[in-house]
């Protein structure tokens, strides 16, 4: 399926609105926090690749606009070649919301990370929510 794709590179923080466009492979090069307001795009067709040490991650002023669809999923999976992933390959897709949660100070910092605002969930909003994920498969994150 990479061959088939323009490469591109994804890591860090994205701040402005940025779009992964169909048939484009995006290989992670470290972790990707979404922030300050941004929303990131991912077209129908998208292949991320992704290895240890990297993730996507939206943060709780981050957004994510990722709808594939039944013939045209997007797949989010390890960069390890096909018959040798496994599970926990890359940190996947992580959503950092604003509901309630049940700890003390009713807030929390993601594992596997320096703690800090852009790793921090929970809250008092019900309503918050991180965006729309939809014909996505998440593949060997751990």
């Amino acid at each position: 399926m990479k061959g088939s794709c323009t490469e591109a590179t994804a890591g860090g923080d994205i701040t402005s609105n940025e779009t992964w466009a169909e048939g484009t492979c995006v290989t992670l090069t470290d972790h990707v926090f979404v922030k300050g307001g941004a929303t990131l795009t991912i077209e129908p067709g998208v292949l991320v690749l992704g290895d240890a040490g990297t993730s996507i991650v939206i943060t709780k002023d981050g957004s994510i606009d990722a709808e594939g669809t039944a013939n045209c999923p997007i797949v989010m999976t390890s960069v390890q070649a096909e018959g040798d992933r496994a599970a926990g390959d890359w940190g996947g897709l992580v959503l950092l919301g604003e509901a309630p949660i049940n700890v003390a100070g009713g807030t929390q910092n993601i594992e596997g990370f320096v703690a800090g605002p852009d790793t921090e969930y929970g809250g008092d909003s019900d309503t918050h929510d991180c965006g729309t994920v939809k014909y996505v498969r998440i593949e060997f994150a751990g």
